[in-house]
Parts: structure tokens; C-alpha cells; sequence
């Protein structure tokens, strides 16, 4: 039986906040869609993962306690997959499982695949259960916790195991599984000397930022802090298993929503929060989801634009985090609530991350490294670094800022970041120093776009921001690392110059651009960027047929959406209906119907009153996307043969063919107008209180009728409906 070697270092300890280590497993995510599920884009994520430094994947989730879905060798190869890109998994073990089950997936995972898995989950949001509405009782808890962390540890007792991962912090589940002495208790030892659960572990959704979880946290902290009394030899720690921002993007503002800028500062300040309390890891919910199309249950580090993939602001501000991580968490201060500051070190040097969270400030800031606030700038900041540097800047409203320093405090590599740059849907600006000066300057490209996309026929137009207190000597600009130009002057433009032929006609392909200026003082500032030249997008041709633009029903309809059309030379993949938003269902074959006999689309039943926007979403088979939208009015129905309070009498409403209106006045005149104000009938009659039109000729929809009389002018609402 293979054994794993493995030492739960210092991080694990709860009580210690100075000189506190980092995990090395802190930078965590969910592993969700599986590759093997329809829609998922993991296979075409691993490179981006691994770029970003994640450190550990959790393999869990209400759909990973389905082990028909989630099979030993699913499992298998999705960890053999993370362990390619340098990333631990944690493997969720169905609540269900028996102790042979859990033997037999443990063998076969670090016997027979020879794969090592060190860290473990016992099941899922029991106060939640599979079904969102059951709840597990806690002594059923305690007994599948007990079953399944026995099995695993006695194949190895060096593994580590994570759980409850209930929905909340729930004092219902916490107290009597490791605070209360009894059966149920499973903060101690089973019969072989093993801990059951060595990382307390809990979700949480609905968060702006680490304010809305740090007092869990630190519920958490207390009440592990008192198990470790107990067990110092092999001391509890606590990890998020599941986080975000929201599970329903239809229910928070617009910057809480999964994909804003500011999620992306949530996320960075999650990570802090658990750098300075020693959690073993936080994993974000999820990696991609929902298609990545900004719908209600999307949860997911990317968008899917026309089958590209385009990285959230959760993503990059983990990245900047993960590039540059330190092992130790440097004590920070800064004057201003509006701005969260996140430092690590260690002897190599220190990253500090600064985010600005106002909407409308810009501030001048002074950052020191050695504990004590410099003078002289509206916004100071301390940092703990031990090191005689202070460094000047700017942050402008809702940016964060990422700065790398080396040993002697040297600044060596920074990176720059907006609400723009997110709604772009645009990477980072990264700027590389080197030299000995100190005097770091800066260097940015003000065009072109980040990540922007150009046609054959295109010219790029490049232009440079750079600065240096030193002065610049010169700026050097490569194409794929292919020395384009040399410009000792400002403007530092090119692409509207004979000389800049290159930039013209780029053939389809992926270019990244790289500037380097060098200063008066030899030190040097690169930055680099990327764009595509690519063919023209055909998006796909999609239309409503039935019903029409501005339909009008009764309330109560059950609502047929028939014969959507959707076409592309590459084939359609899918198309999808939204109603308000909402998700009603996926057709991956035409006819593309809904709310037919059988289909159960129960979003489409029994409409209320009131205005529905409908939405075809279709997606080819190369990717593209493209929309069609409709209104359609649902009205209450209305009561014939009444006198309204004016005293008129309209009838029947709705109406099939013949409208007659009678008042008590005589009728000056009267005239039909269409959901658009246009008048399409008009009646004058002076002599008579009452007359008719025929609709016979009219579409169905709604109208407004438009009397006017010797006292008075009245509209009424006319609904012709002849289905």
C-alpha cells in the first residue's frame, strides 16, 4: 500500500497573525464544468490556470456527489490534468459512499494511478442537501464523516481531510459536530488514532468584499482554536470551500455581479484575509459556467464572446496574486477607507497590491516599506517590509494597482488595472523594470487596444505614453520579437509613417507588441501586448416568427414561442430563449420551439400581466453569437359591456370584428390608433351619441381608442384578439 509523505507545516496555526505564513495551497478554485460535461471549456483552460498560479482545484460540488456523473476515472483524469499544470487537487467524496467505496476510490486513484491526492472532502452543503430543500440530520453527518474519513485514512494516514463544506457557517451543524462532547462530535480521533476532519470548512455567497466573511472567520478561528488545544500535534485550520460574489447575478448590483471589476477586488481581498488568519485555501465557485454569457447562474473566471474566450476581473486580479506570491503576509496600514492594500514577502522581496475602490477619487500616494508613513501625499501606506523605500504614484478611481519589488526594494515589475480595462474586456497593463537608479518611470501603450481584434486589411496604429524622471533616451518597438523601430524623440507613435509598412496588412494570426525604453540613467521600462488580426465575423442570422414583436395576451397564456430562425455557414450549435433574463431552455436542433405539448417549459405558463422581453440567443458551431429581442404585452383581462368612469360605453373589449362605443354626450370624433400613436382609423360624427368601426381588417394587438366630445376627450385601451 503506497503511502504519502506529507507535513502540514506552520501555516496551519490559527493563532499566530505576526510574521504569519502563507499556504502554499491558498490560491484555490472550483473545478466546474468537468471537461466531460456538454458546454464546458476546461480543456481550453488549462494554460490560462496555470498561468494565473492556482495553487489548489477542488473537484466537489453538488453535481461531484453523483458518482455515476463523477466516475474513479473521470476523477483520474481530471487529476492527472491539474497535476500537469502544477495544480493540488482536493477530491470530494460523496456523502453516499460506503467505507468500500471510499477504499476503492482512494486505491484506485493513489494505488493503482500512482496520482498521490493528499487532500480530501467528506460530501456537500449537507445543511442544503442535493435537492436545495432536505436537509442531512447532523447525526447522519457524523456518521458519513466517520465512514468515510476512517476509510481514507486508513489507507494512509498522512492525508488531509476537509469538511463539512456546509452552505453557511451554521451553528445547527458546528456545535454538535465539534464543539458539544458526544456521538456526534468529529473533531477528535477515530479508532486508529486518526483525526477525522483536519481542515473546518464552509461556504459563503452574497459578499462585497472580505468585511461581509471576516466575522465568520473569525467564529471559525475561535472555535478551531479551542479544538487545537486538544490536538496540538496536529493542529485543525479552515478553508472556504465555495465563495462568490453571488450564486444569482439577477439579485445584486451591478458591481456585485460575478463579472464586475469590483468582484475582482472581492476576490483579491478574500485572498488577504486569509494570508493574515492562516487559511489553508479559498476556491471561488467556479471556473466556467452558465456558457459565460453573463446570465443569472453564471459564476464563472471567463466570458465566452463569438467562441473566444475573454478573462473576468476575478481572474485577473487572482493572477496578479498568483504570479507574485510571497510566504510571508506583511503587515500594511493605509489612511483611507476607501482603499484596500495587500502585501506579502519574504527574502526574495514583496508584492503589494493597492486597490482603490472609490468611484470618483484619484489619489497621490506615498508607499513605504519600512512600517512607517511617509509625508506629503494625500493617501500614505505602510507596509511592514523591513526595507528604507518609499515609492511615489497615482491610483485612479476603481483601479488596483499590483507592485513587485526585489530584495533591496527595487521596483521590477507593475502592473495597472481598471473598471475600463474589465469592461473591455482587457488584460492588465504589465511594465518590467530594470537597473539600478531606482527611478522607476513608466511605460504604456495608449493604443492599440488590449486584446483588440483587427481585420487583414487594417493598419495598427501604435502610440506610447512613457515617462522617466531621468528622461527617456530612447524607445525600441518589436512585433512577435522582431525589431520594428528605434525612436530617440516623442511622439512615440507609429503606423501612420512609410517606414511603418509593417503595420499594415498584418496577416491573420496573433501579434504581441513589446516596447522597451531606456532612460538617461541606463535603467530600462518594457512592456508588451497582444491583439489579433483575424477574418471578419458573420454572426448568425436569428429572428422571432411567432410570436411578433409587440404581441398582446390575455393574462393566464401558456406562451408558444414557434419556428425561431437561426442560420450560419458554419451550422448552428444552439440557440437559447430567455424570458426577462431568465433562463427557459437550450434547443440544439431545429425546429427551434417552445412551450409546446410535452416540452415543460413552466416559464412560459401562466403569464401574469404585465411587459416580457424575449430573448433567442444562438450560437454557432464556430463559436459566434448573436441575439434577437422581442417585447410581447401581457394584459389583465378586461371586463366587457362596463361604463367606464367617464361615462362611456365600449364594447365588446377585447374585440373580434365590430367595436361599438355609445356615450351620453353627442361624439365629435373618434379616432383608432396602434401600439405606436399612429392613428389608423378616425370617425367624425357630430350628431349621434353612439357608432362602430370594424377591426375586421386590423392585426391583433393592442389599441387605443380616442374619443372626444363636446365636454371632454377620453383614451381607452382596446385589445382586438381574434385567437
Amino acid at each position: 500500500m503506497k503511502k504519502i509523505l506529507f507535513l502540514l507545516v506552520a501555516f496551519l496555526s490559527t493563532g499566530t497573525l505576526f510574521a504569519q505564513k502563507i499556504s502554499p495551497y491558498l490560491i484555490g478554485t472550483n473545478a466546474w464544468q468537468p471537461p466531460w460535461h456538454s458546454g464546458s471549456q476546461m480543456n481550453n483552460l488549462w494554460g490560462e490556470l496555470k498561468d494565473a498560479g492556482f495553487q489548489m482545484v477542488r473537484i466537489g460540488g453538488n453535481g461531484a456527489q453523483n458518482s455515476s456523473d463523477y466516475t474513479n476515472e473521470r476523477i483520474g483524469q481530471l487529476v492527472d490534468s491539474l497535476r500537469a499544470i502544477g495544480v493540488e487537487p482536493l477530491v470530494q467524496v460523496p456523502h453516499t459512499f460506503t467505507a468500500s467505496q471510499t477504499t476503492t476510490l482512494i486505491t484506485y486513484l493513489n494505488g493503482t494511478l500512482g496520482l498521490g491526492v493528499k487532500f480530501w472532502g467528506v460530501g456537500n452543503e449537507p445543511n442544503l442537501d442535493n435537492d436545495w430543500s432536505d436537509p442531512i440530520p447532523v447525526s447522519q453527518v457524523a456518521t458519513y464523516i466517520k465512514t468515510i474519513s476512517s476509510a481514507l485514512k486508513a489507507y494512509d494516514p498522512s492525508i488531509k481531510v476537509q469538511g463539512p463544506d456546509c452552505a453557511w457557517l451554521d451553528g445547527n451543524y458546528n456545535n454538535p459536530l465539534f464543539v458539544n462532547s458526544g456521538t456526534n462530535n468529529v473533531a477528535g480521533k477515530d479508532a486508529n488514532g486518526n483525526y477525522y476532519i483536519d481542515i473546518y470548512a464552509w461556504h459563503k455567497y452574497g459578499i462585497k468584499g472580505a468585511s461581509d466573511i471576516e466575522g465568520d472567520v473569525n467564529s471559525a478561528i475561535s472555535m478551531i482554536d479551542k479544538i487545537n488545544e486538544n490536538r496540538p500535534e496536529s493542529p485543525m485550520t479552515w478553508a472556504i470551500g465555495e465563495i462568490n460574489s453571488h450564486w444569482d447575478n439577477s439579485m445584486v448590483g451591478e458591481d456585485q455581479k460575478v463579472w464586475s471589476f469590483r468582484s475582482g477586488q472581492a476576490f483579491a481581498e478574500l485572498y488577504d484575509m486569509a494570508m493574515r488568519k492562516g487559511g489553508f485555501t479559498i476556491c471561488p465557485w467556479s471556473i466556467f459556467e452558465g456558457g459565460g454569457n453573463r446570465g443569472n447562474g453564471d459564476l464563472g473566471l471567463f466570458d465566452l464572446v463569438n467562441g473566444e474566450l475573454k478573462a473576468r476581473s476575478s481572474y485577473y486580479h487572482t493572477l496578479m496574486l498568483g504570479q507574485n506570491m510571497r510566504t510571508n503576509y506583511l503587515t500594511n496600514s493605509d489612511n483611507s477607507a476607501n482603499v484596500y492594500v495587500c502585501a506579502m514577502g519574504d527574502s526574495t522581496g514583496s508584492s503589494i497590491m493597492i486597490m482603490n475602490k472609490s468611484t470618483s477619487k484619484t489619489y497621490d500616494y506615498s508607499l513605504s516599506l519600512n512600517g512607517v508613513y511617509a509625508e506629503g501625499k494625500e493617501l500614505t501606506i505602510k507596509v511592514e517590509a523591513g526595507i528604507e523605500k518609499v515609492l511615489d504614484g497615482n491610483l485612479d478611481p476603481v483601479s488596483t494597482k499590483m507592485m513587485v519589488f526585489d530584495g533591496e526594494g527595487k521596483l521590477t515589475k507593475r502592473y495597472t488595472y481598471s473598471k475600463v480595462d474589465a469592461n473591455n474586456m482587457s488584460a492588465p497593463t504589465m511594465e518590467l523594470f530594470t537597473g539600478t537608479s531606482g527611478n522607476s518611470g513608466s511605460l504604456e501603450f495608449s493604443a492599440p487596444v488590449k486584446n483588440g481584434r483587427y481585420e487583414e486589411t487594417d493598419t495598427v496604429f501604435v502610440a506610447l505614453n512613457v515617462a522617466s524622471a531621468d528622461g527617456i533616451e530612447s524607445v525600441t518597438l518589436y512585433l512577435n520579437s522582431q525589431l520594428l523601430s528605434v525612436d530617440d524623440e516623442a511622439p512615440y507613435e507609429w503606423g501612420t509613417r512609410a517606414a511603418d509598412s509593417t503595420l499594415i496588412n498584418l496577416p491573420i494570426g496573433e501579434y504581441e507588441l513589446m516596447a522597451v525604453a531606456k532612460t538617461n540613467a541606463g535603467d530600462s521600462i518594457s512592456s508588451s501586448m497582444n491583439f489579433l488580426v483575424a477574418e471578419p465575423f458573420v454572426l448568425p442570422v436569428v429572428a422571432f416568427t411567432s410570436p411578433e414583436n409587440g404581441a398582446v395576451y390575455k393574462a393566464g397564456v401558456n406562451l408558444k414561442v414557434t419556428n425561431v430562425i437561426a442560420t450560419h455557414p458554419s451550422e448552428i450549435s444552439n440557440v437559447k430563449l430567455y424570458l426577462n433574463g431568465s433562463l427557459v431552455r437550450q434547443e440544439n436542433i431545429a425546429p427551434y420551439d417552445w412551450g409546446l405539448d410535452g416540452q415543460n417549459d413552466t416559464k412560459l405558463e401562466n403569464l401574469k400581466a404585465g411587459t416580457y422581453e424575449l430573448k433567442a440567443l444562438a450560437t454557432a458551431n464556430s463559436g459566434e453569437q448573436n441575439e434577437a429581442l422581442i417585447q410581447i404585452v401581457v394584459e389583465q383581462n378586461v371586463k366587457v359591456d362596463e361604463w367606464n368612469e367617464g361615462g362611456y360605453k365600449v364594447f365588446p373589449n377585447p374585440v373580434q370584428s365590430i367595436l361599438f362605443v355609445e356615450q351620453l354626450n353627442p361624439i365629435s370624433r373618434i379616432e383608432l390608433l396602434n401600439c405606436s400613436g399612429s392613428i389608423v382609423n378616425s370617425v367624425f360624427n357630430e350628431e349621434r351619441s353612439s357608432c362602430s368601426i370594424n377591426m375586421d381588417s386590423y392585426p391583433d394587438g393592442l389599441y387605443f381608442l380616442r374619443i372626444t366630445d363636446v365636454q371632454k376627450s377620453m383614451v381607452l385601451k382596446i385589445l382586438k384578439q381574434v385567437k
